[in-house]
């Protein structure tokens, strides 16, 4: 009896969101959905509600570890794969529809892609961009998951990408889980000498682009960029429906200590 009235429920729950969408569902809900698919007979409700309680949040618990998901009682190793792949399954949905040869002129035409890129991202990522001589995507290359020091994303490593793609122009973007969307003072000296590196190629360092939730910041739309007379680059004009707004903030400037660390300015 107890099988029967599961199954019920479980019927009760697809049709409801064929009828009224996911709009409708509590988070627990939500998960309970998705851990029908991993856990085939097992009453998923509550292990729904044991995830939500451990992890704090339906995100939380699709950025958890799939170790850290086996540790919640009733969850299955199929279930756990599941819910932890989900979000590069939403990022991977999202690059494909984007359609990657039509030329880069502003800032709308890149920032979807990046978003794509970086969404979902619980540590710092950072992602090189590469175009021809006709503003087309020749390559984009993930260098790392790191802090901006790290000699991962070190200028010398951009110079390399840029010279094994042969691009014209570069783009390059990172996140910031923490939420702040402006750049620190190392994502600015790093711009400056990426900048300047890329120069010494004859490759031009086209914008910095940080996202963090719904904001966007673009060094170039703050001034902080300009490029080489002649440049295929236009300047930059943000819609106002259907992309997220870039912060209205002052120039920043730094300068270079002594010791080689940098300071702002101005």
């Amino acid at each position: 009896m107890r099988v029967q009235e599961h199954r019920g429920h479980r019927e009760r729950m697809k049709e409801k969101l064929l009828q009224t969408g996911l709009e409708k569902f509590a988070e627990h809900e939500m998960l309970e959905l998705l851990l029908y698919f991993g856990i085939p007979f097992k009453d998923t409700n509550i292990i729904a509600h044991n995830l939500l309680k451990k992890f704090g949040s339906f995100s939380s618990v699709l950025e958890a570890s799939v170790e850290d998901l086996m540790t919640v009682k009733g969850m299955t190793k199929n279930a756990a794969i599941l819910l932890h792949f989900l979000p590069d399954f939403f990022r991977e949905y999202r690059k494909n529809k984007i359609n990657q040869k039509k030329p880069i002129v502003n800032v709308d035409d890149i920032l979807p892609l990046i978003e794509a890129n970086l969404h979902f991202r619980e540590m710092e990522s950072f992602y090189v961009i590469c175009l021809n001589a006709n503003q087309r995507i020749i390559a984009i290359v993930e260098t790392g998951v790191a802090e901006l020091s790290s000699v991962l994303l070190s200028p010398r490593a951009i110079m390399d990408i840029a010279l094994r793609y042969k691009a014209v122009n570069i783009i390059i973007a990172h996140n910031h889980p923490s939420g702040n969307v402006l750049p620190s003072d190392s994502d600015i000296a790093l711009t400056i000498d990426i900048k300047h590196m890329l120069k010494g190629i004859e490759v031009e360092l086209v914008d910095h682009i940080i996202v963090s939730d719904d904001k966007a910041y673009s060094f170039y739309l703050s001034g902080e960029i300009t490029h080489k007379e002649g440049c295929a680059i236009k300047p930059y004009k943000m819609k106002t429906k259907g992309h997220k707004q870039m912060p209205q903030t002052q120039v920043v400037h730094v300068r270079r200590r002594e010791d080689g660390s940098f300071e702002r300015i101005g």
